[in-house]
């Protein structure tokens, strides 16, 4: 786990001086592709992306069904290549984490690629999943 010092170093690294985490471990980035990806440091846990994956599509029994899917591939991380899922209740969106092991930028930036090529990958998966799901019968 990196700790706070460096994780402040390598974010102000990434993206430039005078930038990088804020008072509250906090930092915005745009990745290449215009996502936006926060990052999060907190002791104990370390440096965190964070990103939205997308809103749920209303309805809900496609709803429920839809959150089941993502939280299954939470378990052991076995559909989810190392990022966790969650539900914001406020803004109706599964939300993606994933914890930022790298020691040095290139690597952190690599990671921090990766993340943004899965948020990608996870948020189209949200928008075909309606289509999936939509013969689906609960009687």
């Amino acid at each position: 786990m990196i700790g706070e010092e460096r994780a402040r170093e390598l974010v102000e690294a990434l993206v430039g001086a005078g930038e990088g985490l804020d008072g509250h471990g906090d930092c915005q980035l745009a990745a290449a592709s215009g996502r936006a990806i926060a990052l999060h440091y907190t002791p104990g846990m370390g440096l965190l992306a964070l990103g939205v994956v997308g809103p749920l599509p209303g309805g809900e029994e496609l709803d429920l069904r839809i959150l089941t899917a993502f939280m299954g591939a939470n378990f052991l991380w076995q559909e989810s290549e190392g990022e966790t899922f969650a539900y914001d209740e406020d803004s109706n969106c599964i939300m993606m984490q994933r914890a930022l092991t790298g020691d040095d930028p290139l690597s952190l930036d690599a990671q921090l690629e990766d993340f943004d090529q899965d948020l990608g990958h996870f948020s189209a998966l949200l928008e075909q999943l309606p289509d999936e799901f939509e013969d689906y019968d609960a009687s």
